[in-house]
């Protein structure tokens, strides 16, 4: 007998499990068909070269060159910040932790935005750290006090129960719609970074956004509960 699919999977291309290389962003991916629109674009020909010369910084005196590095980075790096708070923002309906013992796919949804919320930190880190470059978000919205009430209530509530889980396939059908390009992009975008010769420092909080991504997106492969 085949193991379970996820339901959030499409039903074409399945995979047998996670890669370990590189994440599948091929129209036969296994990941649902709802699709995350955005600005961030397609990211295999997005971060070609413009002007700089890799390796003109920072190890040779050209601070003009090095911020122009940054300035370039910073470009790019936006629309991911943005698309990762967008889907952050989206999964964050609810204290989707609570309902994790109960639901396995609320867990699934937890682990998947506390990924997002370390990858977007680290993002938002660099744009302000090396790029001098602040990035207004709108604030992830806290759930309130009443709808704590609310899920602690309902939770031995087989028909609620199953109301939030139609509503966390939903969302993680989404998730799997958006993380592939964004995976990828982040890839692209710290092999471009590492290419222009910045500071390992300056790369760290690249390297960690495109880890978590990527582990936020082995999650979606998990089967079922």
């Amino acid at each position: 007998m085949q193991p379970m699919q996820p339901p959030w999977f499409s039903k074409e291309g399945r995979q047998a499990g996670p890669s370990t290389a590189e994440p599948n962003t091929s129209p036969q991916s296994p990941y649902g068909a709802g699709g995350y629109s955005g600005p961030l674009g397609a990211p295999s020909g997005a971060l070609g070269p413009s002007g700089v010369h890799p390796g003109a910084y920072p190890g040779q005196a050209d601070p003009i060159a090095e911020q122009a590095g940054f300035d370039e980075l910073a470009n790019r790096a936006v629309p991911l910040l943005q698309r990762i708070a967008d889907v952050e923002r989206a999964l964050t309906t609810q204290e989707w932790w609570l309902l994790g013992k109960s639901l396995n796919e609320a867990h699934l949804l937890a682990e998947i935005s506390s990924l997002l919320a370390v990858a977007r930190g680290e993002l938002e880190g660099f744009l302000v750290d090396y790029c001098h470059r602040r990035q207004a978000l709108p604030e992830v919205n806290e759930p309130s006090a009443e709808a704590t009430d609310e899920i602690l209530e309902h939770m031995s509530n087989p028909r609620w129960l199953g109301a939030q889980r139609e509503q966390a396939i939903t969302l993680l059908r989404m998730a799997a719609g958006a993380l592939p390009a964004m995976t990828q992009y982040a890839r692209t975008l710290r092999t471009h970074a590492e290419r222009l010769g910045i500071a390992q420092v300056a790369l760290d909080p690249l390297s960690i956004t495109m880890d978590r991504l990527n582990d936020a997106l082995e999650i979606l492969q998990q089967p079922p509960g």
